[in-house]
């Protein structure tokens, strides 16, 4: 892997990566030589993670909790990283729900809410709080997982297809605004 992709000395934070996906690409970036921040809203199962993706690559890692839908608690997530290690060079918003599949007929304000609070709103408020240092530091890379669901709505399945939708736009946005700071 090493010899394909480089990411040595790097500090990479994904959020969503107890599992699936998310736990792939922290595991991928660990192996690849970056020290990982593994992220998710339960603290003992993003240590857990954290330990096994240590103990499988060699990796530093760190353990950090963080609801993603938490606007108020961003700042101290990255404050936390920073503390330990001083930069952000990756930042991989993978982190997302999908809680339980509703009609836009039966759509209620609390559940568009949820959904676009941490597929949407967790997103902005993090890549707003890491993009300004990253371009202090010389650099950097933002990574937002999106959906095919972006591209074609499903029955039952609005709020998730829109969030993705727009977490798209929102990332060409960011890429128009921060392009010129090597962000």
């Amino acid at each position: 892997m090493k010899d394909r992709f480089d990411v040595s000395g790097k500090v990479a934070i994904v959020t969503g990566s107890t599992k699936g996906l998310g736990q792939a690409i922290a595991h991928g970036l660990s192996e690849a030589g970056a020290k990982v921040v593994v992220s998710s809203r339960k603290p003992e199962l993003c240590e857990e993670i954290a330990k096994a993706i240590a103990a499988d690559t060699g990796g530093e890692t760190m353990a950090a909790p963080w609801h993603a839908g938490d606007w108020e608690g961003a700042p101290d997530f990255v404050g936390r990283v920073l503390e330990r290690f001083g930069r952000v060079d990756v930042l991989v918003n993978n982190a997302a729900i999908a809680p339980q599949f509703m009609s836009v007929a039966e759509m209620t304000s609390e559940f568009w809410d949820k959904v676009m609070s941490v597929n949407l709103k967790g997103p902005l408020r993090l890549s707003g709080l890491v993009a300004p240092r990253m371009a202090a530091q010389g650099g950097g890379a933002i990574i937002n997982v999106a959906s095919v669901g972006a591209y074609r709505g499903s029955p039952n399945n609005s709020a998730y297809s829109v969030s993705k939708a727009g977490l798209i736009n929102l990332t060409q946005a960011m890429a128009a605004e921060w392009a010129p700071l090597n962000v």
